[in-house]
C-alpha cells in the first residue's frame, strides 16, 4: 500500500529527527546547528510544504510571521533565526528562509515578554468626547516615542467618540461639530 506525500514526508521528517537525536546524545553539537541541519536535509520538500497551524521550524507553536516564500514563524523562532535592529531592539528581520533558504526583506516586530497584553479602552460620547481624545494625545506626548498612539496597544475598546482612533485633525473636526451642534448655552440647536 502507498502512503500519502504528506504520510511518508512527516514519516521522513520524524526519522531525521530521531537520528540527528541520538548524534546529538553522542556528539557535543549546539541547538541551532542540530536544527539547520535537519532542516536543510528536507530544502527541496519545503518550497511545497506551508502551514498556518504549525511553525515548522520548531513543531512546537503555532507561527505569527510570514516570510515572503510564505513558511510562517512563532516568535521564538523569528528570534533565533533573525537578527534584531539596532534601532528597535524588538524588530526582527529573517534574511533567508530557516526552511527553503529563499531570501526575506519583511521585518516582524515583536513584543517584549514582560509586555502582555496592552489594552485600552476609552469611552466618551458628545461633547465630552474630546475629554478621552485629548487624554490619548497627551499620553502619545508623554511617552515621548516616535510611534502612534494606537501603536503601543494590542486591542482597542471604546464607544461614541471614544471608538474613534483619532489622527490630529481629529480635534479640530470636534470643535467644529461640536460648536455647529450645540449653543452657547449648552442646548441642542
Amino acid at each position: 500500500m502507498t502512503q500519502h506525500p504528506t504520510t511518508r514526508f512527516t514519516t521522513a521528517l520524524e526519522s531525521k529527527f530521531c537520528e540527528f537525536a541520538n548524534q546529538l546524545m553522542i556528539k557535543d553539537v549546539d541547538d541551532e546547528s542540530f536544527y539547520s541541519g535537519i532542516l536543510s536535509s528536507f530544502k527541496e520538500s519545503w518550497h511545497q510544504i506551508h502551514s498556518t497551524t504549525t511553525c515548522f521550524t520548531c513543531l512546537a507553536r503555532r507561527p505569527e510571521n510570514t516570510l515572503e516564500c510564505d513558511h510562517a514563524l512563532c516568535t521564538p523562532c523569528t528570534m533565533v533565526y533573525g537578527e534584531c535592529s539596532e534601532a528597535n531592539p524588538w524588530d526582527f528581520f529573517v534574511k533567508t528562509c530557516p526552511l527553503c533558504g529563499e531570501t526575506n526583506t519583511l521585518v516582524f516586530s515583536q513584543k517584549p515578554a514582560t509586555a502582555g497584553v496592552r489594552i485600552v479602552c476609552v469611552e466618551g460620547g458628545g461633547i465630552r468626547g474630546i475629554i478621552p481624545l485629548t487624554f490619548l494625545k497627551l499620553l502619545e506626548k508623554s511617552i515621548g516615542l516616535p510611534l502612534d498612539i494606537r501603536e503601543h496597544f494590542d486591542i482597542a475598546f471604546g464607544s461614541s467618540s471614544g471608538n474613534l482612533h483619532p489622527p490630529p485633525s481629529l480635534f479640530d473636526l470636534h470643535g467644529l461639530i461640536s460648536s455647529r451642534g450645540f449653543d452657547h448655552s449648552g442646548a441642542l440647536y
